[in-house]
């Protein structure tokens, strides 16, 4: 949709919200009919038009993280915590993710999954002395077919099982934490827990959408 066929609007006040850095920086939202103006504490603005919300802005408001909006400038992210009002206003801002939105978060999610799939296989194949490993054979297999699955279809189903996944190998970490305690596998677990919300949250983000089984050629 071009900035043109945009209908005016009255612009929304600027709000406050905050970076979510070492320093909790404060900057000022200001919500125009055709553009976001991000304005740093040193008072650099960073535009963002309606074109261009659906590569730049990314809405997160799940369990564990709520009203998260991450930014991209110059192809870093910038992560904020938004007041309730704000992000009521940039979600009905942005509008409802699209089929296009969806492939795109399909990507994203699933750009990493081949490779470590066949990590994890090759990883339980029992070479040498070493014993066939049923487990990561089964989280390797699972996660090839999702990858491919997500390489044919564009379905929102697909994020509830990436999540499925990741429960599944927090409950293999847990089995290892009972066998011995270990700080960094506990970190290890509290990222599969959030990777696993992640795509929860993802699935609900794209309900509204009808054609969900479209596929993924052009």
């Amino acid at each position: 949709m071009s900035d043109e066929s945009i209908p005016s609007v009255v612009p929304v006040p600027p709000f406050e919200i905050t970076e979510l850095s070492g320093q909790q920086k404060s900057w000022l939202l200001t919500i125009e009919p055709n553009y976001l103006e991000f304005e740093a504490p040193d008072g650099t603005v960073e535009e963002v038009r309606r074109s261009e919300a659906s590569t730049r802005i990314k809405l997160v408001n799940g369990w564990f993280f709520q009203r998260g909006v991450s930014l991209t400038i110059e192809g870093k992210f910038k992560i904020f915590k938004f007041p309730v009002e704000a992000f009521d206003a940039i979600t009905d801002w942005v509008g409802p993710p699209t089929m296009d939105d969806l492939k795109r978060a399909l990507r994203q999610r699933f750009a990493w999954v081949l490779p470590l799939g066949g990590l994890f296989i090759f990883s339980a194949l029992p070479i040498g002395e070493l014993p066939l490993e049923p487990v990561p054979l089964g989280l390797g297999i699972g996660l090839l077919l999702t990858g491919l699955a997500s390489k044919i279809y564009s379905h929102r189903s697909l994020f509830l099982l990436d999540s499925l996944w990741f429960l599944c190998l927090s409950l293999w970490t847990v089995w290892y934490l009972t066998l011995e305690f270990s700080g960094f596998r506990l970190g290890f677990l509290l990222i599969q827990l959030l990777a696993a919300q992640g795509g929860i949250t993802e699935f609900r983000q794209f309900a509204h959408l009808k054609s969900e089984n479209a596929s993924n050629s052009p």
